[in-house]
This record gives structure tokens, C-alpha cells and sequence, in this order.
């Protein structure tokens, strides 16, 4: 399922409970990051959560809540923060960015590390639903 900022309430009704952080590749040339996720059950295939047109990440690896790498949550956020709300264009007149399309998802780990991304798409399997 593909979502943007027009359906970007989809994203409070995945269920990720019971699945384990697997890993993440990350292309920076082409703004993409890819979470690789996998349901406990060890007959369960792979699946992955795919962000599109990144323009901010950060990933927490601090175990604030002793070893973990179940997912816990993932929620629709307006992630507006500081330093990407007033970054500047690339326009002539360096004016601020035009944040209007992109959306902020953030995942919890029940390690208590978290992992946010602001992106233009979000893609996922239509099953986590």
C-alpha cells in the first residue's frame, strides 16, 4: 500500500506488534530507505517498509530499555523539527522549504529506541493493515 500526506492516516492502522527489526539499507543518491521486518513466526516471509523521497532520518541504537528488536508502534507524526522546518531551498531566493506533501512517520522498538523519517511516500504491505 502506497501512502502520501493526502492518506497519511493509513499509517496509525498498521499493526507491526509481534514483528522483529531485521535491518535497514539506506540510498542516499536516491533518497531511499528500506526497513526490512519479520513476524515472529519463523515460517513468515520477509516483508519490508519502504520511505521514498526522504528528506530527514534518525535511528536511535541505545537500548534504553535493555536489549529488544521487536517493533512496538508505528504512528502518524507531524514530524516539524527545527532544523528541516527552516532549512532553506535550493531556489534562488533561498526561501523555506514547501514541507506541505511530505509526511512524518515514527516507529518504536520496544527496546525503547525509536526510529523517524520524513518523507513524500511510504509503502508497505497491504496485510499490516
Amino acid at each position: 500500500m502506497i501512502v502520501d500526506y493526502r492518506n497519511s492516516y493509513l499509517i496509525n492502522h498498521i499493526s507491526l506488534h509481534d514483528f522483529e527489526f531485521k535491518g535497514i539499507k539506506h540510498d542516499y543518491e536516491k533518497k531511499y530507505i528500506e526497513l526490512e521486518i519479520k513476524k515472529k513466526s519463523a515460517e513468515t516471509v520477509p516483508s519490508s517498509l519502504s520511505f521514498q523521497d526522504v528528506l530527514y532520518y534518525e535511528m536511535t541504537c541505545c537500548k534504553f530499555w535493555g536489549s529488544g528488536h521487536h517493533t512496538t508502534n508505528i504512528y502518524d507524526k507531524l514530524l516539524r523539527l527545527e532544523q528541516v522546518e527552516y532549512a532553506k531551498s535550493n531556489s534562488i531566493d533561498r526561501s523555506p522549504m514547501n514541507l506541505l506533501e511530505f509526511i512524518g512517520v515514527e516507529i518504536w522498538l520496544n527496546s525503547g529506541d525509536k526510529l523517524k523519517v520524513i518523507c513524500k511516500i511510504f509503502e508497505f504491505d497491504d496485510f499490516l493493515i
